[in-house]
């Protein structure tokens, strides 16, 4: 297979020596059991440490009041890639454990953003591109 039809973009991201390449992460245990743990799309660097915003958004979404949640990377005041996390919840959230969560777990605060929804395509993926945007929309404004 060559590649995706009328998108050498995509083919390049996707296709290695004719082979499809999704972009899965994962591990195999100790008894042999393949685990996909994420996507390479879905992978936050931040200070050089790497992180799945999957396992960060499971985190939040534990904690009583958030709704729905989406982890995602953008640049900070310095212009440094920093942690964000947009976030639907109801009237009685209380911010300290959705704070301590990501004190714990990257060794350092991340910026929340309270939305009315988390935006997804059609697969119901996270458009993680779209919330950056507002994201630079509202500091624009």
């Amino acid at each position: 297979m060559d590649g995706y039809l009328d998108n050498p973009e995509g083919s390049e991201a996707r296709f290695r020596d004719g082979w499809f390449w999704p972009g899965d992460l994962g591990a195999v245990s100790a008894a042999g059991v393949l685990q996909v743990m994420g996507r390479t799309d879905d992978l936050m660097n931040i200070g050089g440490s790497k992180f799945l915003a999957g396992r960060l958004e499971a985190l939040v979404l534990r904690v009583d009041g958030v709704l729905d949640a989406a982890a995602f990377v953008a640049p900070d005041e310095q212009q440094l890639d920093a942690p964000h996390v947009a976030y639907v919840a109801n009237d009685e959230l209380d911010l300290t454990p959705l704070r301590m969560i990501f004190t714990q777990a990257l060794g350092r605060e991340a910026r929340l953003l309270r939305v009315l929804e988390i935006p997804r395509n059609a697969m119901g993926k996270i458009q993680r591109d779209v919330l950056r945007g507002q994201l630079s929309d509202s500091k624009a404004a």
